[in-house]
């Protein structure tokens, strides 16, 4: 149900004003935590751009004229610079309150994106929860490694936003996991060593913009996690029922072991960070693929493979030993909705699907 002006204003003061939790603030609007939580990220978002818009068109105008925010100016020039055309999706409606079918994907480098991983994913669905692992954009154009050729960074974003709106026409909502890659940009703006590209969308749209929230700008059931900033360095995971879904900087060479990394880590890091009771661990990054089960047959641990080409690979194959070439896959379960209302995976329906 769409969130009238009346709890738009409401949502904002009890946040900004009053402080209260996201929990707290769903019970008084009738609404879970997380859809309130996502609400005020996009009101912020939506302000920003408007405040931009406003101080452009401002800055074009003659004294005696007045002006009204050009917000889909804003979002048209961001269109035009990526030179996409903006694609209609309709996501799926759910199929049902008490089981839900998700879809893992991650690790697509962007534009050096698997189509047959992602077609293969795509027949799978439809979804009622698709997700991202991590790694969507491979910003080899800011990275430090050694460039074989010039890739320019209008082209992985606009095959990243192509990956975004493939997931969402064929789920009821889509996460997106943070992911180190992404720490790439941020690394190449504190050197200030910027492609022109990246430096003209900076002019225009503020640094202080998030690139992936206006890359799901026009795509409501896309949710971007936000990555979680320990001692141990950044971490990226979200938690969906009682799967966790990370792009850990945990990592091994070892089969697995990255997985059983990030369990130890969420059993160290689980109560100051409110993670709630979680059975299986799903670690992207490693580009590898299996399943191990620990606890009994109470844990699953999981890599995800990859949906990236072997030019995504490029700078493992400059003299670095240790990597091994990832695993074209992506994985698919079911869960139910217990008694206590919460989401339980069923360990009996993982797919780990491999595609060649």
């Amino acid at each position: 149900m769409p969130f009238t002006e009346q709890e738009d204003g409401l949502l904002a003061n009890l946040r900004s004003k009053h402080n209260l939790t996201w929990p707290q603030i769903g019970r008084r609007l009738g609404r879970s935590g997380d859809v309130v939580r996502r609400r005020y990220k996009k009101i912020d978002l939506d302000n920003a751009l408007m405040n931009i818009a406003q101080l452009y068109a401002n800055s074009e105008v003659e004294d005696n004229q007045s002006s009204e925010p050009a917000y889909d100016d804003l979002v048209s020039q961001w269109n035009e610079w990526l030179g996409r055309s903006v694609q209609k999706v309709k996501a799926p409606k759910s199929s049902s309150k008490d089981s839900r079918h998700v879809g893992i994907l991650s690790d697509s480098h962007c534009p050096y994106e698997d189509r047959g991983v992602l077609a293969a994913f795509v027949t799978d669905g439809p979804y009622d929860l698709a997700i991202h692992g991590g790694d969507l954009l491979d910003w080899y154009s800011v990275s430090s490694f050694v460039k074989r050729k010039y890739v320019d960074p209008r082209l992985e974003i606009m095959h990243g936003t192509w990956v975004l709106e493939t997931m969402a026409s064929i789920a009821t909502e889509v996460e997106v996991v943070s992911d180190n890659h992404g720490q790439r940009l941020l690394k190449a703006l504190s050197r200030a060593n910027l492609p022109d590209g990246l430096m003209e969308l900076l002019q225009l749209f503020a640094p202080e913009l998030d690139l992936f929230e206006l890359m799901a700008k026009d795509l409501p059931n896309v949710n971007i996690a936000d990555p979680v900033e320990v001692v141990e360095g950044v971490h990226f995971f979200g938690q969906y029922g009682d799967l966790v879904v990370g792009h850990a900087s945990t990592t091994s060479k070892l089969k697995l072991r990255a997985a059983e990394n990030l369990d130890g880590w969420l059993r160290e890091w689980h109560k100051p960070l409110g993670i709630k009771p979680w059975r299986v661990v799903a670690q992207a990054h490693t580009h590898q693929l299996g399943i191990a089960y620990g606890s009994g047959g109470h844990k699953a641990y999981m890599e995800t493979g990859a949906c990236c080409t072997l030019d995504a690979m490029g700078y493992a194959l400059q003299g670095q030993v240790g990597y091994r070439p990832p695993v074209p896959a992506y994985t698919t379960l079911t869960q139910i909705r217990n008694e206590a209302g919460d989401w339980e995976s069923d360990f009996n329906s993982i797919r780990q699907v491999i595609v060649y």
